[in-house]
């Protein structure tokens, strides 16, 4: 049976109503990166230390040193010498294993992994990717975005009839440039700036009426 969650109940009773792309890639990659990193650093650190049990292979992408130290200790061949004497003995130095550790870990520890087959595989759900996904799950909230997809309709409909000849002109048309807005939420034509917009309407370009 599948197991019941509120967050996949919510979705299904809801509309996705905004997809971030770009933030979508952006966080994909650096999960991706995250992954590599997450490997790489425990390959060194096995290469370094010694093969570990697959437990505490586990702990290391948030407690490596804790956990480092003590897999040391207990392969310690003079249990009653300090650590420095030990660690030469042995002839391991773990700093460079600490110091990348201390470097990547960042990298990864806001995601989730688990370890399958000798390597940590990244989750295929992530929080960083559901805040990425905009859903509508009131009837103020699919109000609100028809409102807004009309807005975005009327903006295109204005690119299509080619007023203007230059598309970075338009960030002039959304607020503050050729709105304003009041205290109260009144909405009014902005004077600063709308001089400058209707001088380049129409600017060098023919169209029939």
């Amino acid at each position: 049976m599948e197991k019941y969650s509120i967050k996949d109940e919510l979705k299904r009773q809801s509309e996705l109503m905004y997809v971030n792309e770009f933030e979508l890639t952006q966080i994909r990659k650096r999960i991706s990166d995250a992954e590599k990193e997450l490997n790489k650093f425990v390959s060194f650190a096995v290469s370094v230390i010694g093969e570990m049990p697959e437990d505490k292979i586990k702990e290391l992408p948030t407690n490596a040193v804790a956990v480092i130290q003590e897999e040391l200790k207990g392969k310690y061949p003079f249990p009653n010498a300090d650590d420095k004497f030990n660690l030469n003995a042995m002839g391991i130095n773990p700093e460079p294993v600490y110091a990348m550790f201390m470097d990547s870990a960042p990298k990864w520890q806001s995601f989730k992994f688990e370890y399958r087959k000798g390597e940590f595989i990244a989750h295929k759900e992530q929080s960083q990717l559901d805040s990425c996904y905009i859903y509508a799950d009131t009837p103020e909230k699919k109000k609100f975005f028809e409102l807004v997809n009309r807005t975005i309709d009327i903006y295109t409909e204005m690119k299509e009839a080619k007023l203007l000849r230059h598309y970075h002109k338009f960030d002039e048309l959304f607020i503050p440039n050729l709105f304003l807005v009041d205290h109260k939420g009144n909405i009014c034509l902005s004077t600063v700036r709308l001089q400058t917009i209707v001088n380049d309407i129409g600017r060098g370009i023919t169209i029939n009426v």
